[in-house]
């Protein structure tokens, strides 16, 4: 865990206390199955137990690293762990079904910062891009009035109205109004 940033380790700690709803230091299936039904997802069971596989593979149970308990000091910037000692909760069934497994912090934020990582492919950005097509413009184009707009509205870190004007300038030098998504995620992705 090293490699992660403290502010992502952070955001990741708060985000396992939320799910963590019976505070026992890990996340169940049951759990993790709660916070995405809140998230308006649906993720099979089949979905959920690749998720729990995916977060054993990034650290074995049973090492010095699965056992590890996550603490977060008075300073909500630091996160650190300790060896966790007496019964270990992170231990797996031995059948491949996601009942009664769990992952510890250590597990959730490797799986996390990996997730995160992960780039979007061009396909994707196109798909994203798409959405906000409107009749009034060609087809893989976006009117930088509309594009404008989804930046000042959507996610959960707003940019300025200066930096709303900037980021627009950039994809639309010329000013036309419009820009080009395809060639922009070709031009992006390459």
């Amino acid at each position: 865990m090293d490699d992660i940033p403290e502010n992502d380790l952070q955001e990741f700690k708060e985000i396992f206390d939320l799910v963590d709803t019976d505070h026992t230091g890990v996340i169940s299936v049951q759990e993790l199955r709660k916070l995405m039904a809140s998230l308006h997802l649906r993720p099979t069971e089949q979905e959920l137990a690749e998720l729990f596989e995916e977060a054993h593979a990034v650290v074995a149970p049973g090492t010095a690293a699965a056992a590890a308990t996550p603490s977060v000091s008075r300073n909500p910037s630091v996160v650190s762990t300790s060896t966790n000692s007496g019964d270990n909760k992170n231990s797996t069934n031995s059948n491949n079904s996601s009942a009664g497994r769990t992952i510890n912090f250590t597990q959730f934020a490797s799986m996390m910062a990996r997730r995160v990582q992960s780039e979007y492919s061009a396909e994707q950005l196109r798909n994203a891009f798409q959405l906000f097509e409107s009749p009034d413009m060609p087809e893989g184009f976006v009117s930088t009035r509309v594009l404008a707009h989804a930046l000042r509205t959507y996610g959960s870190q707003k940019p300025s109205e200066a930096e709303v004007e900037r980021l627009i300038a950039a994809v639309d030098p010329e000013r036309r109004g419009r820009i080009n998504y395809y060639d922009f995620v070709d031009l992006v992705t390459n």
